[in-house]
């Protein structure tokens, strides 16, 4: 019955036919496939085409399922690349790089690619991609942002390092970038050494305040007034000024009045008929801002007081003499004050 099945076949063959013969580890109820070979590719072997590469030698060039180039490889079309158990992978693991059939390359044999940078595997080649950002540098003297690494300081808004040495951006090892403050008593600037902040020396007495609007005494700053040892809130009658500022005494005498005002001297009139302050006798009271000894005539101008008609002492007002009988006087006998009398 075989020799018949044969022979059968070979007629077909000699007239131009194709025949499939099945072969000997082919299984009752399989399918043969139309190259000969007996089954798909292998699942140890992803985007191996099964079909390219029968009858062909390892490392003839061939085309994958996907359109892919490979090379053969144990009968399969090795689309990715061979490892060193000589078994065709993906290719894509940096420890397993590599496409087009080729030998796989552990890219981490490679010398390092940078202080901040480790190999990758992209696209079948080992590729130098930056480390995560913030970490540590080789040595731990800075950290690593965009594959550099940066010893001063990174500043988040320009996502730049910086060299960490100004007041503005101060900072070192890699770490974010500060602003120096200044206390807004300080008369010192502020500064940064070896990445930290910190403040200059003194300046000499009398500078302007670099923070705020007065005078530097003793490393201070000085927004009232300085006394000459020591500087004083300024809004005191006996110590008044801002900014800074030498003292003044607001105080006044007579029939003026001295107050602070904001750190200002400001003078105002006493009260009118107010006793004036220290005038000793006769005396006198106060109109107008002045001390007024003589008296006041009807129109409130201080006069003399030593008229006739216009008589009086002490501030009071103005007396008319002339109506007494039978010689009117204005005199300041014997009172010392000016006053009518009517003479003989």
């Amino acid at each position: 019955m075989v020799h018949r099945g044969l022979g059968l076949a070979l007629a077909l063959l000699l007239t131009g036919c194709h025949v499939l013969l099945p072969l000997a580890s082919q299984q009752p109820g399989e399918d043969a496939r139309s190259d000969g070979s007996d089954g798909p590719a292998s699942a140890e072997c992803p985007g191996c085409a099964a079909d390219a590469c029968v009858g062909k030698p390892d490392g003839e060039q061939c085309v994958g399922a996907a359109g892919q180039p490979g090379r053969c490889h144990a009968g399969l079309c090795c689309t990715g690349c061979v490892s060193n158990s000589n078994t065709c992978v993906d290719g894509d693991p940096v420890q397993q790089c590599g496409l087009g059939g080729k030998s796989c390359i552990n890219c981490n044999t490679m010398a390092r690619p940078g202080n901040c940078m480790v190999w990758g595997c992209v696209t079948g080649s080992c590729t130098s991609v930056p480390v995560p950002d913030e970490t540590l540098c080789p040595g731990g003297k800075g950290k690593c942002y965009g594959g550099i690494c940066c010893t001063g300081c990174y500043d988040k808004v320009t996502m730049k390092c910086l060299p960490g040495t100004d007041p503005a951006a101060c900072g070192s090892g890699g770490d974010f970038c500060t602003s120096c403050p200044v206390p807004a008593d300080s008369c010192s600037s502020p500064l940064c050494s070896s990445g930290t902040c910190g403040l200059t020396s003194s300046p000499v007495d009398g500078t302007p305040c670099p923070g705020a609007p007065g005078k530097c005494y003793g490393g201070v700053c000085c927004t009232g007034c300085w006394d000459g040892t020591t500087c004083l809130l300024g809004t005191d009658i006996a110590a008044c000024g801002t900014g800074g500022e030498i003292c003044i005494n607001c105080s006044k005498t007579g029939c003026q009045v001295g107050s602070c005002q904001v750190g200002t001297c400001a003078v105002t009139p006493a009260a009118d008929g107010t006793l004036c302050p220290g005038s000793g006798p006769p005396g006198g009271t106060c109109h107008g801002g002045s001390c007024c000894t003589g008296c006041l005539d009807t129109s409130g101008k201080c006069q003399p007081g030593d008229l006739l008609t216009i008589c009086g002492d002490g501030g009071s007002a103005c007396a008319d003499c002339s109506w007494l009988p039978p010689i009117p006087i204005c005199t300041n006998i014997p009172s010392g004050l000016y006053h009518c009398v009517g003479g003989t």
